[in-house]
């Protein structure tokens, strides 16, 4: 199977098992390296059933794709995903949360109603 196809299939997985996740993907010709951006940046650092998933993961790509590399990012890395051929988001993603400084700030919708 090519190794692009392969990212793709785990991904669609992936994102069905943590629906809150959004996930963008891309594969640099060059460089041989496939590079998946993981939001929100909680899942990517402190949910332990997806660490186990990533390196689950890891460990079978390098293992069937051994010429190539992959690497896992959240936003603001360096490098980051700016040309994706792949995105999904989970049906519980959140998009309304601002990122600052690894933290993450929920925006909140307010609605007044005037009184007659």
């Amino acid at each position: 199977m090519d190794s692009k196809l392969f990212v793709i299939k785990e991904l669609e997985m992936m994102v069905s098992h943590f629906p809150e996740t959004k996930v963008s993907y891309e594969f640099d010709e060059k460089a041989l390296v496939h590079v998946v951006e993981i939001l929100p940046q909680e899942v990517y650092y402190q949910d332990g059933s997806y660490l186990i998933w990533e390196n689950d993961f890891f460990e079978r790509f390098i293992a069937s794709y051994p010429s190539e590399n992959i690497c896992f990012v959240t936003e603001n890395a360096i490098p980051g995903v700016d040309d994706p051929i792949y995105e999904k988001e989970g049906v519980a993603y959140k998009k309304d949360y601002i990122p600052i400084d690894g933290m993450e700030i929920h925006s909140v919708a307010t609605s007044l109603s005037a009184s007659t």
